[in-house]
Parts: structure tokens; sequence; C-alpha cells
């Protein structure tokens, strides 16, 4: 089987496993001793509590985890903006079926995951799969820049608002029960953006390795046409991003004068910061918001860490990130 260690040699890999994983969690031991102190953050765990994953450095900047699926340590990516749970597999013959694995994430005793071909799964340090909100949406993730907290249960959004936490509600966008999104939608989280006169809603995809230049925000086409509209974007060049159809380039823009405001459900201003750059999404063969007749965006890990950290409570169909000090509400500035 595909997750079984070979047989040959078998003993001194499992030693170097041990050693490594020995490694992974002495030097996790290291970096919470030297962390500074959070209102409402435990020094031994998670504002939500829950089981702590070490984020893997060497995968960039997109979010990694190691796992024991089938009782082997693999590497996965947390990403909340797809649904499917997948496993990358070099075989093509086994590619589009379904497996069942026993995983060791918190009230999950195993998951379905759809096989994938990848010609370079079976390579030494590639990732094993994606965690997609299949799995995502039935756990509490407190994604801070080193680790991932993960726990089967919500979190006290007292604790959350005394650390300065401020919800955006999920209704209709995520949610722990897939009946509760809207049918044109995945089931993704989002928070809300504003550029000027123009407010739209984005997805927060952690698997999504944006562009260098941090706070890029991908717009679809009915979102481009309505800022055209309504303010001036100026062509800004264009980028390449890796996608399931390979790398692309797609054009560049920048809203002159209008500094990406992030806001809740009401409209109640949290952050304000600085969009380097737009990138227009046309319709693809990947899906997602360049799909979508009514506008929408998208943001990737590199926005998510301007963020973060972030709380993902799709229990109670909240996602949480803190407020910015009341002098940098000041959305008449640039940020």
């Amino acid at each position: 089987m595909w997750f079984k260690l070979p047989d040959s040699g078998q003993s001194s890999v499992s030693f170097v496993r041990w050693v490594a994983r020995t490694a992974v969690l002495m030097s996790f031991e290291i970096c919470t001793a030297v962390l500074p102190d959070y209102p409402g953050l435990a020094r031994a765990g998670g504002i939500c509590g829950g089981l702590p994953f070490p984020l893997l450095t060497s995968f960039g900047p997109t979010p990694h985890v190691e796992l024991s699926i089938d009782a082997v340590p693999r590497s996965f990516l947390v990403d909340f903006g797809t649904t499917k749970n997948i496993v990358w597999t070099s075989s093509r013959e086994t590619a589009r079926a379904t497996r069942r694995a026993a995983i060791n994430l918190p009230g999950l005793a195993a998951a379905d995951f759809l096989l994938r071909f990848d010609p370079d799964a079976s390579k030494p340090r590639q990732p094993a799969g994606i965690l997609g909100t299949d799995i995502l949406s039935h756990l509490t993730i407190h994604l801070d820049e080193r680790r991932a907290w993960i726990s089967a249960t919500s979190c006290d959004p007292s604790t959350l608002r005394r650390a300065g936490f401020k919800p955006i509600d999920q209704t209709g966008f995520f949610s722990f029960d897939p009946a509760r999104i809207e049918r044109h939608r995945a089931n993704v989280p989002v928070v809300f953006l504003r550029f000027g006169k123009t407010r739209v809603w984005a997805q927060l995809d952690s698997g999504y390795a944006d562009p260098p230049a941090s706070n890029t925000v991908d717009i679809n086409l009915a979102l481009f046409e309505r800022m055209n509209g309504e303010a001036t974007l100026t062509p800004d060049g264009t980028v390449t991003v890796s996608t399931c159809e390979g790398l692309v380039t797609r054009p560049a823009f920048r809203s002159t004068g209008a500094p990406v405001i992030i806001e809740d459900e009401t409209g109640a201003t949290l952050r304000v910061v600085n969009a380097s750059r737009l990138v227009l999404k046309r319709e693809n063969g990947c899906g997602g918001i360049g799909a979508m007749t009514e506008p929408a965006a998208q943001v990737g890990a590199s926005f998510l860490r301007t963020l973060g950290p972030v709380v993902f409570e799709p229990l109670a169909q909240r996602v949480w990130i803190r407020e910015a000090p009341s002098e940098a509400l000041d959305v008449n500035r640039p940020p």
C-alpha cells in the first residue's frame, strides 16, 4: 500500500523519523519559551486550546503540517480555499479513486481522501496531500506564524474578545453544515473588503501561494468591471502564478488612492492595509472566483499572514481576526 513503510530498512527509516519528530518537538518547546505574551493567550497552548501542529517551513508561505495518516507521518497543506481532501499518488491507475484513511486530528479518527495523480508524489520531501474544508469545517483552528492549534470544539468568544479578536460572521459562506452554504458558493471562509466605494467579500485561500508582493488581492471580471466604473484602475504589469493548470500569467492593476479596508459583515472597519496589486483572475479550468458572475475577490497566504493570527471557527460560523489599534483605523490616510 502507498502509505506503508517499505519492508527493507524499515527499522532504520523508523529511527530516522523518530529523530526528526523529536527534533521538531524540541524546536517547538524552544520557540514556545521565547514567544511574546498576548492578552488571553496561554503560554502552554493556543487561545482555543487544542493540539499544536508546528508549521513546516520548507514549503514556503502556505501552511503545511505533519499528520499521521494510516500511522505514517506525512506533510499536508492546510487549504481553506478548497473543499476536497486530497492525497497525491504517482499511480495513474489509482488516481480519481477515494481512499478512507486513519488520521490523528482531534475528533476525527478517519477521513475520506480523493487520490489525485502527481508525477512527483513519490519523491522525498513532497507533501502527501491537502486538507480541504471537508475536514477543516469540523475543526477550530488557531493559525499563527509558527503553528496551527487544532481542536474539535468551539472557542469561548469572551476569551477571544479579551485577546483583541473580532468576529466576522460566515453565514452563507463557511460552516460545518454544507447545507447552510449558498448553492452557488464553495464552503470557504471569507472577509469583507472595501476599495473606496466598492465593497466585496474575499475568500481566505491559505493554499494560494500568491505573488511575492505582500497583500495582493485577486479579483474576478465582475469585480474588475465594477471597480473600473467607480474608480481608476491603473495597469501595473503582469504576475505569474502557479495554478492547477500550471503557470499562468495574469494582468495586474493598482487602485489609486484607495487602501484596502477590512470589514466585518456589518461594514465595521477592522483593519486597513495597503494592497500592492489587484490581479485579474478570469474564468479558468480551476474554478473559484474566476467562474463566478457576482463580484468576488480572493486573498492568499501572504495576505493571511498580514491578518494573522486568525481563528477559523466553522462550528460557530465565525472567523476571528485582531482589530488594529484605534489610531490605525484612520481610513482617510494611507496605512
